[in-house]
Order: C-alpha cells, then sequence, then structure tokens
C-alpha cells in the first residue's frame, strides 16, 4: 500500500501539471476491481485531499467523488464474473464515464470522449499490473501451510 500510495502522490503531480488523464481515478478503480481491502477507502481519500490540494478545487470534492468511485468498484468486485477482462473494461469505463459526468456537473468540464476512452482502456492494464504486484511482491500477514 506505501509503494501505491507514493504512485498515487506521482500521478497525482503528473495529473495537475503535465498530463490531461485522470491516472489517480485509472488506479484506483483498477486497484478496487482487482483487491477488495479497506485500504481503497484510504488510499481513495487521502489521493483525492492530494489531488484537490494541487489542482485548486474544494478540498471535499476529489475526496469524495474518488470515495464514490472505488466504493462502487468493491460492489462491482463482489459479482462472479467480475475477472473477465472484457467486464472489467466495461465496468472502468462506466466508472470514469460516471466520473466524467460529475466533473461536467460541477467542474463544468466538457466531456473529451477520446480522453474517457483511453482512461478506459487503461483501466484493464493497471488492474493485471496491480494484481501481479499485490501476488507476488506484497507480504500476507497470514501463512498458509499445507497439511
Amino acid at each position: 500500500m506505501k509503494t501505491l500510495f507514493l504512485w498515487i502522490i506521482l500521478f497525482a503531480f503528473l495529473q495537475s501539471s503535465v498530463i490531461s488523464l485522470n491516472l489517480v481515478l485509472v488506479v484506483l478503480i483498477a486497484r478496487s476491481l482487482a483487491i477488495d481491502d479497506g485500504a481503497n477507502l484510504l488510499l481513495a481519500f487521502f489521493g483525492g485531499l492530494i489531488l484537490s490540494f494541487l489542482t485548486q478545487t474544494n478540498l471535499g470534492y476529489w475526496p469524495l467523488l474518488l470515495l464514490f468511485i472505488v466504493k462502487i468498484g468493491i460492489l462491482t468486485r463482489k459479482l462472479p464474473i467480475s475477472f473477465n477482462p472484457f467486464l472489467i473494461f466495461l465496468s472502468g469505463g462506466v466508472l470514469v464515464f460516471l466520473s466524467a459526468a460529475v466533473n461536467k456537473l460541477f467542474l463544468h468540464q466538457d466531456f473529451q470522449f477520446f480522453q474517457l476512452v483511453f482512461e478506459a482502456v487503461l483501466v484493464v492494464p493497471a488492474f493485471f499490473l496491480i494484481r501481479i504486484w499485490e501476488e507476488r511482491f506484497v507480504e500476507k500477514s497470514q501463512i498458509r501451510l499445507k497439511v
């Protein structure tokens, strides 16, 4: 989680200064679809605080939006067919579009269709990268022994 939090900080800096893609949202959607953990909500809240501070929006806007999106992603993960890559793309696309609709409503940002599609496509490789990272390199508190 610490490594992913550092990546979220880096993506927030990139998103607020150079890149117009919502990379923090993509990483949080991918992690909420990959791993069912309470740390997703902490990452969403603190990532939203950092993002709202860097983009000079209201301090509560991005944390609330990211918490809402991550909670919907966690609920989507509980579906029995949620590991199909096509359904990951669809659910990521719906969540990215939902975020863009809320941005349109409150921040008056225009829809950029190709940017939304590109963010939805980025959810799939981010999903698999986070899943591989969590399976291979993150220590588990429980050790399961075969008897």
